[in-house]
C-alpha cells in the first residue's frame, strides 16, 4: 500500500502540582509551569514545529501545539505514529524539567496533506518549517502551507478553551485557609535556546533498554505530578522506584532476609549436610529483595556516600506507607502529616533521580 502524507498537531499542556506547607501539619495544593512562550515556531530535530497560544492569559501555561510531518499508508496509522511522537516528546521534557506534561489526545488533529494541497503537490518535499498554524480561543484555527490552507469547521456543543481551562485548573486545597500564592516559576532562558541539545541527553527518542525505562518513568512521573489525589500520586512516585529497579543493571528481584533463613531452618530440618545447606544459601543470597534494590539504585544515582543500610531503612519506610494506602487496617492508620511530610521526602528524590536517569543515558 503506498504511503501518504499527513499533518498531525497534537496539543500538550505543562503543569505540576506541589504541596506547599502553610502552618504547622497544613498544606496546600499549588500549580507551577514555567514560561514556554519562548518556543513559538521552534523547529527541534526537523520533526516537530512549536507553536505557542501567545494571546492565553499570563496567569494560565501557555498550551503547546506540535505539529509534524506523517508518512503513512492509512489515517489510522498515522494517529499511531503521531501519539509514538508526541509522547517521546513529552517524555523527553519530562525528563528534562522534572515537570508533567501531558498530551491532549482527544484534541489532537491529523488530516491528510492532499486534503490541503492538490494531489500532484504533495509528490514534492514539504518541511514542517514551512507550516505555520494560527490559534484562536486555544484551539487550532487554520493550517498554512505553501500549498493551500487547512481551516477549523467548530461543531456545535464542542467545548471553548475557558471551560477546559476553568475544569483543568480548579485544584482544591487540603485545609482551607486563604494563602499568597508564590510566583510563577519561570524558566531560564539558556534552557529553551539549548533545547534540542538538552533533549538528545535525555535518550527518549531511542529504542534501547535504557530509554524505554526513562520513557516509562517520564510517564509514571507526569502523571504522579498532575493528579490531586496524594494517595495516588504517592504510589505511583512509588512505582518509579520499582521501575527504576527494572533495568539489567539492576539485577532481579528476589527473597528478602527472613525468607532465606526460613529456606536455611527447612533445609537443616530436612536433615541436608551443612555443606548443601550453605550452598543452597549461596546461591539464593545472590537473589536480592526489592528494598535492598532500591536502596542499590539510589546510592549509585543520589547519594554515592550513604550507606545502603541508612538506604535501606528509607526505602522501607517509604514502602511502609504505601503499603498502608493500598492495604488500610484498622490497627495501623496513617496519619496525614505522616503521609504529606514523607510524600514530600519523596516526591524530592523522584524529582532528583528523575533527571539522573535522563542525564546518565548518554554518559559513559
Amino acid at each position: 500500500m503506498k504511503l501518504k502524507k499527513y499533518i498531525a498537531v497534537a496539543p500538550m499542556v505543562e503543569l505540576s502540582l506541589d504541596l506547599l506547607r502553610f502552618g504547622k501539619n497544613r498544606y496546600t495544593w499549588a500549580s507551577f509551569w514555567d514560561d514556554l512562550r519562548g518556543l513559538d515556531s521552534r523547529c527541534i530535530f526537523n520533526k516537530f514545529k512549536i507553536f505557542i497560544d501567545q494571546e492565553d492569559p499570563a496567569f494560565f501555561p501557555p498550551k503547546l501545539f506540535v505539529c509534524m510531518l506523517i508518512s503513512a499508508e492509512s489515517i489510522e496509522e498515522a494517529y499511531e505514529k503521531c501519539i509514538q511522537d508526541i509522547l517521546a516528546l513529552s517524555n523527553g521534557l519530562v525528563s528534562l524539567f522534572s515537570k508533567g506534561f501531558e498530551p491532549i489526545y482527544h484534541e489532537m488533529i491529523i488530516i491528510p496533506l492532499y486534503s490541503i494541497a492538490p494531489p500532484p503537490m504533495t509528490k514534492d518535499a514539504i518541511s514542517v518549517k514551512l507550516v505555520e498554524l494560527t490559534i484562536k480561543n486555544g484551539n487550532v484555527d487554520t493550517i498554512i502551507t505553501p500549498y493551500g490552507v487547512w481551516r477549523h469547521v467548530r461543531t456545535r456543543g464542542e467545548a471553548s478553551h475557558k471551560e477546559y481551562l476553568d475544569a483543568y485548573f480548579n485544584i482544591p486545597k487540603i485545609e482551607a485557609g486563604n494563602i499568597p500564592m508564590p510566583d510563577i516559576r519561570m524558566l531560564k532562558k539558556e534552557a529553551l535556546l539549548n533545547l534540542e541539545h538538552r533533549l538528545k541527553k535525555t535518550g527518549t527518542f531511542e529504542s534501547n533498554t535504557k530509554a524505554k525505562l526513562v520513557n516509562l518513568v517520564a510517564s509514571l512521573y507526569s502523571a504522579a505530578v498532575t493528579t490531586e489525589n496524594i494517595s495516588v500520586s504517592y504510589l505511583l512516585l512509588w512505582q518509579i522506584l520499582e521501575s527504576s529497579t527494572s533495568s539489567k543493571e539492576a539485577g532481579r528481584k528476589s527473597l528478602n532476609k527472613t525468607t532465606l533463613n526460613s529456606i536455611k531452618g527447612l533445609l537443616q530440618e530436612e536433615k541436608y549436610d551443612n555443606a548443601t545447606v550453605q550452598k543452597v544459601n549461596s546461591v539464593l543470597g545472590g537473589l536480592r529483595d526489592e528494598v535492598e534494590m532500591i536502596a542499590e539504585m539510589l546510592r549509585k544515582y543520589l547519594f554515592p556516600d550513604d550507606g545502603v543500610d541508612v538506604l535501606e531503612q528509607k526505602v522501607e519506610k517509604f514502602r511502609k506507607i504505601r503499603g498502608a494506602i493500598t492495604h488500610p487496617r484498622p490497627s495501623r492508620r496513617l496519619d496525614t502529616n505522616e503521609l504529606l511530610t514523607n510524600y514530600k521526602e519523596l516526591r524530592d528524590i523522584i524529582n532528583k533521580l528523575l533527571w539522573k536517569l535522563g542525564n546518565s543515558n548518554h554518559q559513559k
